[in-house]
């Protein structure tokens, strides 16, 4: 069973190659399985990981944008 460990080596390898280092052939496969693991713990946790952040920081700042409402 994967752990939060193998979750954080994802995010790990992906910040590290947008910064523009350069990873090596095991770091690779491994960031080339990550849409595959994300795939099987939405359907483990029944949730949608990829999207489920996004949509909330989208609503906040939607909410940020409206008005009080006066009383």
């Amino acid at each position: 069973m994967m752990n939060l460990h193998y979750l954080n080596n994802f995010e790990s390898l992906k910040d590290r190659q947008d910064n523009g280092e350069k990873l090596d052939e095991a770091q690779l496969t491994k960031l080339s399985r990550m849409d595959e693991v994300v795939k099987e713990l939405e359907e483990k946790l029944d949730v949608n990981l990829d999207t489920s952040s996004d949509e909330e920081e989208e609503e906040e700042e939607d909410h940020d944008k409206v008005p009080p409402t006066k009383r």
